[in-house]
């Protein structure tokens, strides 16, 4: 499987979910952003961790992280009781 990579605007980058989290990493471009989607989580983290033994860059990938406003939470109000109901995830 060929490493998947594709840029985005920073304004773009701000709402993107990459398809595949879990094994995407990121890096800064001047005013946009660079993703790049591994064939493994071990591989990218693989390649994440040989940067780290080196002296740090600005063109260094990250891992992505999931924004939370990608989840959905309703927060369900009290009862007559009293008592929280909690919250459910859709």
């Amino acid at each position: 499987m060929a490493l998947k990579t594709y840029v985005l605007s920073f304004a773009d980058s701000i709402k993107h979910v990459p398809e595949h989290p879990e094994r995407t990493a990121m890096k800064s471009l001047s005013f946009d952003v660079q993703y790049q989607v591994w064939p493994s989580r071990v591989a990218m983290l693989k390649t994440i961790d040989m940067q780290s033994r080196r002296a740090s860059h600005h063109l260094d990938w990250r891992a992505c992280k999931i924004p939370m406003a990608t989840f959905s939470t309703v927060i369900q109000p009290l009862d007559e009781s009293g008592q929280s109901a909690g919250f459910e995830v859709l």
